[in-house]
């Protein structure tokens, strides 16, 4: 309940910390029937699948899990191509005990 002007009546702390509402609710229902009650069909229509079709459907799937990595051009005035660096981390012996840095 409310008072007239708007604030909470008394005893009414208002909607309990970590309350979903009714929409999240619904979000949720529709998820758990994609993964539980849709996952095996779309594992048997998926195994049906050959080649191009297979891929393209499998990879707009995995979009949804993992995210799309984007890419890097690279471009340079400078015709050699880009050098490559090694980084060795010396601190630690093959069995993993602590050695004498320096």
């Amino acid at each position: 309940m409310r008072n007239s002007d708007g604030t909470f009546a008394k005893g009414n702390i208002g909607k309990p910390k970590g309350a979903t509402n009714k929409r999240n609710c619904e979000w949720y229902a529709l998820k758990d029937s994609i993964v539980d009650l849709h996952a095996e069909r779309f594992n048997k229509i998926l195994g049906s699948l050959e080649g191009k079709e297979f891929c393209d459907v499998y990879l707009k799937v995995l979009e949804y899990f993992k995210p799309k990595i984007s890419r890097v051009a690279y471009r340079s005035e400078n015709p050699d191509p880009p050098k490559q660096f090694v980084i060795e981390i010396k601190g630690r012996n093959e069995k993993g005990s602590k050695t004498n840095m320096k």
